[in-house]
């Protein structure tokens, strides 16, 4: 988050997508309550230890909601996750089992 803080380096785990186009990544809001990030709507403004940042313009705003009513809109089915891990050419056979075996027994959840 260099745009935030020059002097400042944040290490946090994070679950790295490809789809996710034009963005480094998404942070959650439990991260930014544990870092303190403020989003402030009402001036357009990012603010981190002192240290503040606006928004970017309009259309890229605009671009964001309509991505958010399309995932809001959009029908799910319930995926089959142990087809999709078993279809993983990057596991190994014994990260297959396990991760098929970490999806059997959250099911019920």
């Amino acid at each position: 988050m260099l745009e935030l803080h020059d002097s400042c380096l944040t290490e946090w785990n994070l679950c790295v997508a490809e789809a996710f186009g034009k963005h480094n990544m998404i942070v959650g809001r439990d991260t930014m309550q544990f870092l303190q990030i403020d989003l402030r709507f009402s001036d357009c403004a990012t603010e981190w230890d002192r240290t503040e940042l606006p928004f970017k313009d309009g259309d890229a705003i605009d671009d964001a909601v309509c991505r958010v009513k399309k995932i809001v809109e959009t029908k799910y089915e319930t995926a089959d996750l142990i087809k999709i891990c078993r279809s993983q050419a990057k596991l190994s056979t014994e990260q297959k089992c396990c991760w098929t075996h970490c999806f059997i027994n959250t099911r019920s959840c």
